[in-house]
């Protein structure tokens, strides 16, 4: 998604369906990779954040993802702030 690799998974209980989407993110890199964002961040290459998106449907899910790995450097970066 997006020109990354993300997980994603459909979610069911009886007839609702959701679709889900994460990653793990630093505002400049995102990965699915526990052990590449664990080494950058001792690596001093910032906090990581794990970025869960759902949605009630693929197109909506696609969407909502490409808008946030467009802006998650600005918007990771706020968090982190907020945060530290």
């Amino acid at each position: 998604m997006a020109g990354k690799t993300v997980y994603t998974a459909l979610l069911q209980k009886g007839t609702d369906r959701l679709f889900t989407a994460w990653w793990y993110d630093n505002g400049d890199v995102q990965t699915i990779s526990q052990l590449e964002w664990r080494w950058l961040a001792f690596r001093n290459s910032g906090r990581f954040s794990l970025v869960n998106v759902s949605a009630a449907d693929a197109v909506s899910l696609q969407q909502e993802v490409s808008r946030l790995m467009r802006q998650s450097g600005g918007l990771l970066r706020s968090l982190s702030a907020r945060a530290g």
